[in-house]
C-alpha cells in the first residue's frame, strides 16, 4: 500500500475520532452546544505544526464535522503547534493556550 494512501487512511481516520470525542463532550454540556449552534455554517480552519497537519471544522446543529479538505470560504483561521491543539483539547488553560509561543 502506498504511503500517502496510509497517510491518508491515518488521517481519516483520527479525524473521525476527533470528531466523535469532541461532538461526545458536547452532547454533555448544553451551554457549548449553544454556543456551537449560534455559529452554525460557520467554518474553521486549524494548522498545526511539528507535525504540520490542517483540517477544517465545520459547526453544526449537533456538534461539528471535521474534514481534511473543504472547497468552501473559511470563516476563520488558527494556527497553532500541535503539542498546544492537544493541551487545548484536553481541557487545559486556555489562557496559557492562546498566550504561548507559536499561537
Amino acid at each position: 500500500m502506498p504511503q500517502q494512501t496510509d497517510e491518508s487512511m491515518i488521517r481519516y481516520l483520527v479525524l473521525g475520532l476527533f470528531e466523535a470525542a469532541i461532538n461526545l463532550a458536547l452532547s454533555h454540556e448544553p451551554e457549548a452546544l449553544d454556543l456551537v449552534r449560534r455559529y452554525k455554517g460557520k467554518v474553521v480552519r486549524i494548522k498545526t505544526t511539528g507535525p504540520d497537519w490542517m483540517f477544517f471544522v465545520v459547526l453544526c446543529d449537533d456538534g461539528v464535522q471535521l474534514f481534511a479538505e473543504h472547497e468552501e470560504t473559511v470563516d476563520a483561521r488558527l494556527t497553532l503547534p500541535m503539542p498546544l491543539l492537544a493541551q487545548y483539547v484536553l481541557g487545559n488553560n486556555m489562557a496559557d493556550v492562546q498566550g504561548a509561543d507559536g499561537v
